[in-house]
C-alpha cells in the first residue's frame, strides 16, 4: 500500500515539475553511460580523486534539483558533467588487436603472472620457459587461453635463443612483436664478494644480463617492425649496494646501464625501452627456497601489481616520450 501511494506521489510531482528537472535527469543517464564506457575502454587513473569529483557532481546534481529547479541549473549542470568528462583521469590505451608479446623466464615468479595477466588482455603471448614440460608450463596450458604459446628457452643458449626467433618470426611473420620481456634471472649464493666463487660471478652474468643482451639483438629486427617495447627487469640491487649480493648487483647494474643505452640508440628507429627495478619478491630465482601458501598468494597479488603497471607502460599511446619506465605505477 505505501509503495503505491509513494509511486502515485513520485508520478503526481515528475507530471507537474519543471521540465527541466527531466532533462536534468536525462544529462544525468547520458553522462553516467558515457563515463562509464569511456572508463571500461581506458584505464583510470588517481581514482581517489576521480570518485572524489563524482560525489562533488552528484552534490551540484541535488543542488541544482532542489534549490534551482531552472534551465539555469540545467545548464550549470551540464556544463559540470561536460568539464568532468573533459577532464576523466583516464589513460588512453592502445587497442591490443592480437599484438604478439614475448616473455622469458614465465615457469615461475613475475614472469608466469606476467605471462597470465597478458593473456587476459588479449595479447598473443609467447610464454618461455625453462622447461617446456614443468609444473610451471603446465600451469600456463591450462589456465590460459590458445593463444598463449609456450616456447623451450634456455637464455644461455645461444641455439635456443636462434630456434626461438625462427619459430616466433614464422608466426607473426610482418606484424612483428609488440613486446619483450626480458624477465629470467637467478639470484645464486648470497655470500660475502670475497667468498662468492667465481662461478657464481660467471652465472649471474651469463642468465641476467649476457643472455638478455642476446635475446634483445636476436629480437631487434621483430621489434623495430611494430616499433615495439623493450622492458627489461633489472632489480633495486643494481643501483643500491647491498651485502653479499655483488655478483647479483653487478649483473643487475650491467643489465640497467645496457637498457639505458638501448634507450637512446633504439629510440630513432621508435622502440622504446624501460628498465624495471622492482623491489624484494619471493619468487623461485632462489631454487631451494619454498614458501606457504599465504606467503605465495602475497607473491601472486604482488606480480599482478607489477604486471599490470607493466602492461600500461606498454599500451600507452604511441606518443608517448622515451623515458624510463615509471616506478610510481608499481604503488597499487
Amino acid at each position: 500500500m505505501s509503495v503505491c501511494l509513494l509511486s502515485r506521489r513520485m508520478d503526481t510531482y515528475i507530471s507537474t515539475a519543471d521540465p527541466s528537472v527531466l532533462f536534468c535527469l536525462g544529462v544525468t543517464a547520458a553522462f553516467g553511460i558515457i563515463t562509464f564506457y569511456k572508463v571500461k575502454k581506458n584505464q583510470v587513473e588517481k581514482k581517489r580523486i576521480f570518485a572524489r569529483d563524482l560525489l562533488v557532481l552528484l552534490l551540484l546534481e541535488i543542488l541544482c534539483f532542489v534549490t534551482l529547479k531552472s534551465y539555469v541549473g540545467l545548464i550549470l549542470f551540464s556544463m559540470a558533467c561536460l568539464i568532468c568528462y573533459i577532464y576523466l583521469p583516464v589513460q588512453t590505451m592502445l587497442p591490443v588487436d592480437n599484438k604478439a608479446v614475448l616473455i622469458t623466464g614465465s615457469d615461475s615468479g613475475i614472469g608466469h603472472a606476467l605471462a597470465k595477466y597478458f593473456d587476459s588482455l588479449g595479447f598473443v603471448v609467447f610464454a618461455s620457459v625453462l622447461n617446456k614440460k614443468g609444473p610451471g608450463a603446465e600451469e600456463l596450458k591450462r589456465s590460459c587461453s590458445q593463444r598463449l604459446c609456450i616456447l623451450q628457452l634456455d637464455i644461455t643458449s645461444s641455439s635456443q635463443i636462434k630456434e626461438a626467433y625462427l619459430n616466433i618470426s614464422e608466426m607473426v611473420q610482418n606484424t612483428g612483436l609488440w613486446g619483450v620481456v626480458n624477465n629470467a634471472g637467478i639470484l645464486g649464493f648470497t655470500a660475502d664478494g670475497e667468498l662468492l666463487p667465481m662461478s657464481v660471478y660467471k652465472q649471474c652474468m651469463d642468465v641476467n644480463f649476457f643472455g638478455h643482451v642476446e635475446v634483445t639483438k636476436m629480437f631487434l629486427p621483430l621489434l623495430r617492425k611494430s616499433k615495439g617495447r623493450l622492458i627489461n627487469i633489472s632489480s633495486m640491487a643494481g643501483g643500491i649496494p647491498m651485502p653479499r649480493f655483488a655478483a647479483y648487483g653487478a649483473s643487475k647494474a650491467a643489465l640497467s646501464m645496457f637498457s639505458g643505452v638501448m634507450r637512446q640508440e633504439l629510440a630513432k628507429w621508435g622502440i622504446k625501452v624501460a628498465a624495471v627495478h622492482p623491489a624484494g619478491f619471493r619468487t623461485y630465482a632462489i631454487p631451494w627456497q619454498a614458501w606457504s601458501p599465504l606467503s605465495s598468494a602475497h607473491h601472486h597479488g604482488c606480480c599482478c601489481v607489477l604486471g599490470a603497471a607493466v602492461s600500461r607502460w606498454c599500451s600507452r599511446t604511441a606518443n608517448s616520450s622515451h623515458q624510463p619506465f615509471p616506478l610510481q605505477l608499481l604503488v597499487p
